[in-house]
């Protein structure tokens, strides 16, 4: 919503007012409910972000997975930088990370075996690389090389940690352009 109001405002359009405001309510909503979360793992080093706002994610699971990826844009200007290290956390002691992925896909019967490649990551590495946190980023980054790309060098949109065989819908370019994006911020961050 922040780029949509930023366009319109850069194009002249005539609804660039609505639009921003409706961003800024939409902003103020989401550090409302951030607060909250905040404030209740305030003594932990781990801060649980729900996929539902009552926290009870298993009735959502039930019958269907629902794409869990804790992306790390999501907590911008939103979470402070503490608090996004507290889900970082969180999604590692759960289970919802490891190895640097961090686009774990639940499924009903908790064969949590399947991550979504890529998207999730790219996020959490630009995150970790404004937060200074190079050796995350760099985490990221290599499981993006081992996990998501092919002999042939192109991006997979699935990976399986139980099956190396399963690469459905693949290739993926945008994934590719996201990677190539990750090198080039790579080498950025160490000029």
């Amino acid at each position: 919503m922040k780029k949509l109001a930023e366009a319109a405002e850069t194009f002249g359009d005539g609804h660039a007012t609505e639009i921003r405001k409706e961003y800024e309510d939409y902003l103020e909503v989401m550090q409302s409910i951030w607060q909250s979360m905040s404030e209740q793992a305030k003594d932990s080093d781990i801060l649980r972000m729900p996929l539902v706002p009552d926290g009870n994610d298993e009735a959502l699971i039930q019958g269907f997975y629902p794409y869990l990826t804790q992306g790390g844009f999501i907590y911008s200007g939103v979470a402070s930088d503490e608090d996004i290290i507290k889900v970082r956390n969180y999604m590692y002691a759960d289970g919802l990370a490891k190895r640097g992925l961090y686009g774990h896909m639940p499924y009903p019967n908790g064969d949590i075996h399947i991550w979504y490649v890529n998207w999730p990551e790219y996020y959490w590495y630009l995150t970790f690389l404004r937060l200074g946190k190079n050796e995350w980023a760099k985490e990221i980054y290599e499981a993006q090389l081992k996990y998501a790309m092919t002999d042939e060098y192109y991006m997979v949109e699935r990976f399986s940690d139980r099956d190396p065989w399963y690469v459905p819908w693949s290739p993926n370019a945008s994934a590719s352009g996201r990677t190539i994006l990750m090198i080039l911020e790579r080498e950025k961050a160490k000029k």
